[in-house]
């Protein structure tokens, strides 16, 4: 298992083995920025966020950052939809989100 797993395993700890790691670690974007599709910006506020979404670290402004490049609420149903990209945001303890991932129709709905 390459040491990266182990890592995305230990911060993520309810994550599982059913995942794939999609990209390298890179300065230039985060995971929020690549669910979004914009691998030439660091996603958070302070830095780079979409016009017009309060600049806040909650789980409202996080939904309304993708709502604000065309995405819906699909009401947490992780299922694979075909014609339908699905964004999966996910909070930690305290409610407040930690990572964003995108779900891959092509890799039979993996995220």
């Amino acid at each position: 298992m390459p040491d990266s797993d182990i890592f995305i395993e230990q911060l993520f700890p309810v994550i599982g083995t059913n995942y794939r790691l999609t990209s390298d670690s890179d300065d230039k974007y985060n995971c929020i920025a690549y669910a979004a599709d914009d691998m030439e910006r660091w996603w958070e506020p302070g830095r780079y966020w979409p016009p017009n979404v309060p600049e806040r670290i909650d789980l409202n402004s996080f939904i309304a950052c993708y709502t604000s490049i065309g995405y819906q609420d699909c009401n947490m149903d992780s299922r694979l939809e075909p014609g339908y990209e699905k964004v999966a945001i996910f909070v930690g303890h305290f409610g407040l989100p930690t990572h964003a991932a995108k779900q891959f129709a092509e890799c039979n709905g993996l995220w």
